[in-house]
């Protein structure tokens, strides 16, 4: 998956959840991410099991952005 390849040198993702069909299956960690921006996505990404207190997925990031839209 691409977002594996990237994980460790990303410091802003935006992820749109139109852009994928499904949230990922297994989020990679993120080392250096301090910007994370998810629109229509929330939900998905942030109930993830797999992270814990020990293990976070985004352990740096210092500005959480979350866009949702309300369809008519």
């Amino acid at each position: 998956m691409l977002l594996d390849t990237l994980a460790r040198n990303l410091l802003t993702l935006i992820l749109v959840r139109s852009e994928w069909p499904g949230p990922p299956t297994v989020l990679p960690t993120f080392p250096h991410l301090k910007e994370l921006t998810l629109i229509d996505a929330a939900p998905a990404l942030l109930h993830f099991h797999r992270a814990t207190p020990e293990a976070p997925h985004f352990p740096a990031l210092e500005r959480l952005h979350i866009v949702e839209h309300a369809y008519a």
